[in-house]
């Protein structure tokens, strides 16, 4: 991100409410796009939740709030700030709406999750920036979260906005888009496995794929010319071309990661047929693909065509401790991938996964991984993030939050936004108290020397005497909160609870006390039920 800041002296500050009374209105020319309209909508809404007040909104020419767009700007945005006048110039109509939202956080609003319970904002009758020029861009050109599928579709792409998501989306990249009808007339067309032309993958080497691809490719891009890329590859999972041409083009290494040998080699064999096809129709169109499974190492004995583009999706590796992490080997091994890739493909996504695969909704803060793994992003030169999540907001609070901010910015002081979100969250009284207990599930989660995600390691990772310490923790935090915290912190420790019961459950049933194990699983089905619930929901659905 490029941040550019120069600031005058606080008599000179804009101020948009006094005495709660507008002190300003909103200039919006009749001819604005939806991003500014929404840009202007979303000031209002905001200014009234803190102040009560209501900003006009005008047409025409206007010296006060002014909301434009300028195509030939450097950066995203860029706010002008002067005594009598605000100025938020967007390169883009997103730029604009990102401008407004970095005058929102200036003025205290924070968007920690979705919906109304995730949004907190300061209650003022005077509202005042102070006098500066500020420019910004994001550190990524990609910054995506695919989530989302358990709760308000609406709300979900809200926060998204809210918290500058943006930019192209890398595509869904399984299947290399051959039609039902030529797989059943054309038996060939499939992998042999065992002797027999069957299953879902596709036979590379035969000749007539690589032209029905090719053709389905031209045909999209022919038909939306606007759009970038698209996305192809093997199904997921498994079944593979077994014929002597097919294995013919793999390397003969083993990866204990996918439990077979890599077969990366043969599908960029195939891709780059693809991309040299469409090349000269299409010179500046990609194709994407996923580095994932088998196809997750770097190829060895053939070379990515220049419009192939790929996503490093490390699903096999170690979940619980992110990239490079030093005492995970796999997550090194995440590392010198994204490394790999990028010596061979001048840009180059990170298709990764931030959340714990198959557990109900244990305590899974991923702020350390987070931490290290978007600002080393940048340093290898990845250009963006579409990285899967799910979203239990009692139990991994503020890591997905901490992921948006660095992906717009992976110089944030990450120190500095986990204390204002335990002081905004919870209250300044409570905050010592719930920062401190998200440190020791934090600290426990990332020296465990455990790596297969899942739940079936928690028992190993988070103590008996660790749940007695944060219970304590959580009690003191109780005892000092208000009203509205004390909800917060309830949603929090019946994350706690619910891990707890999991591993007591876990710990029975290794012992065949099966009754016992039944009584911590009656308990965790109420914890589960009561926070999926609420909306949005505080565990995922």
């Amino acid at each position: 991100m490029l941040l550019l800041c120069t600031v005058a002296r606080a008599e000179n500050s804009f101020v948009l409410v006094d005495e709660g009374l507008p002190a300003c209105s909103i200039v919006l020319p009749e001819d604005s796009p939806d991003d500014v309209r929404l840009a202007a909508q979303e000031l209002q809404e905001h200014v009234a939740l803190i102040s009560d007040a209501k900003l006009d909104l005008r047409t025409g020419n206007g010296n006060r709030v002014e909301l434009k767009i300028d195509p030939s700007l450097p950066d995203k945005f860029r706010l002008e700030v002067t005594r009598d006048r605000l100025r938020i110039i967007g390169r883009d109509q997103e730029g604009c709406l990102f401008g407004t939202y970095e005058v929102l956080e200036l003025l205290g609003v924070r968007w920690y999750f979705p919906g109304e319970n995730g949004r907190i904002y300061p209650r003022e009758d005077r509202l005042e920036l102070r006098a500066q020029t500020t420019s910004q861009s994001p550190s990524f050109n990609s910054r995506h979260l695919q989530g989302g599928l358990s709760m308000d579709k609406k709300s979900w792409s809200e926060w998204l906005r809210r918290m500058r998501c943006g930019g192209p989306v890398f595509p869904a990249s399984h299947g290399l888009k051959i039609a039902k009808k030529e797989l059943e007339s054309d038996p060939n067309l499939r992998a042999l496995i065992n002797g027999k032309r069957v299953g879902k993958q596709v036979c590379l080497t035969n000749p007539r794929a690589v032209e029905l691809v090719e053709e389905t490719v031209r045909s999209y891009f022919r038909n939306y010319p606007d759009r970038e890329w698209i996305g192809l590859g093997p199904k997921d999972g498994r079944g593979f071309c077994e014929c002597e041409d097919c294995t013919a083009l793999d390397t003969q290494e083993y990866d204990p990661h996918s439990k077979s040998k890599p077969l990366t080699d043969r599908y960029i064999w195939f891709l780059n047929q693809v991309a040299q096809g469409i090349s000269e129709e299409f010179p500046d169109k990609k194709i994407c693909f996923y580095a994932y499974a088998a196809m997750v190492r770097p190829p060895t004995k053939v070379l990515p065509h220049p419009q192939l583009v790929p996503a490093v999706a490390p699903i096999n590796y170690c979940r619980i401790h992110g990239v490079d992490h030093p005492l995970c080997p796999e997550s090194r091994e995440v590392l010198e991938l994204w490394k790999g890739w990028k010596r061979l493909s001048p840009e180059v996504y990170h298709r990764g996964y931030w959340f714990n695969l198959a557990d109900p909704g244990l305590m899974f803060p991923m702020v350390s991984r987070i931490r290290r793994e978007i600002p080393l992003a940048k340093s290898v030169g990845l250009e963006g993030f579409r990285v899967e999540c799910t979203h239990p907001w009692a139990s991994q609070l503020p890591s997905l939050y901490i992921a948006c901010r660095l992906m717009w910015n992976d110089k944030a002081d990450v120190d500095v936004i986990l204390s204002e979100f335990f002081t905004n969250y919870y209250g300044s009284e409570a905050a010592p108290f719930m920062e401190e207990a998200f440190h020791r599930f934090e600290t426990a989660l990332d020296v465990a020397p455990l790596h297969t995600g899942s739940c079936w390691d928690f028992p190993q990772i988070y103590s008996e005497s660790l749940f007695a310490e944060t219970d304590s923790l959580y009690d003191e935090a109780w005892r000092a909160a208000g009203p509205e915290q004390k909800k917060r912190i309830h949603w929090t420790r019946q994350a706690s609870r619910l891990t707890a019961d999991f591993n007591a459950m876990m710990v029975a049933r290794n012992q065949h006390e099966w009754a016992r194990a039944m009584e911590c699983l009656v308990r965790i089905r109420e914890t589960i039920d009561e926070l999926t619930a609420l909306e949005p929901p505080m565990l995922s659905r």
